[in-house]
Order: structure tokens, then sequence, then C-alpha cells
């Protein structure tokens, strides 16, 4: 799949679900393409702003589902 802004935001349509269920919400910020190639970054939101288990999340979850989906992206970052 291309990296476009559209594309991410579906993947992340297909994750906000889960993330919902459990009082949060996560926000499409931005494509920034850094030194190691192309970035997304997100906010985590709601109960995700205050939960000790939001980096699992980010990492094991969104970043390792964007990777899957769009190849090209090299990681995701939370905006705070």
């Amino acid at each position: 799949m291309e990296l476009t802004d559209l594309n991410v935001n579906n993947v992340l349509n297909e994750i906000r679900p889960y993330i919902e269920a459990d009082g949060g919400y996560l926000e499409f910020v931005s494509i920034d393409y850094l030194q190691e190639g192309p970035v997304v970054f997100v906010k985590l939101l709601g109960a995700c702003e205050s939960c000790a288990m939001s980096s699992l999340t980010l990492k094991q979850g969104i970043e390792r589902k964007l990777m899957e989906e769009i190849p090209d992206v090299k990681g995701v970052v939370q905006v705070l």
C-alpha cells in the first residue's frame, strides 16, 4: 500500500475501535520524512493519555500494524 495520509488514516481506522473501547482516541498528526525514512506522528488521547500501557500500544499495536500494511513506514512517534 502506498504511503499517503489517506492510506495511513485507513489503517488507523482499523485500529481505532479497539482503542476507543478502552476509552482512548487515536489521532493522526502527520507523516514526516526523517533521516531513517518516513515516520508517522500520532496523538493518543482520552484514557490513553495517562495509561501506562500507551507506549506498548503505540509500538506493538499501532506501529506494527502500520509497518505491515505500509512497508515504507519506518516508525511511529507519539506527539504529546
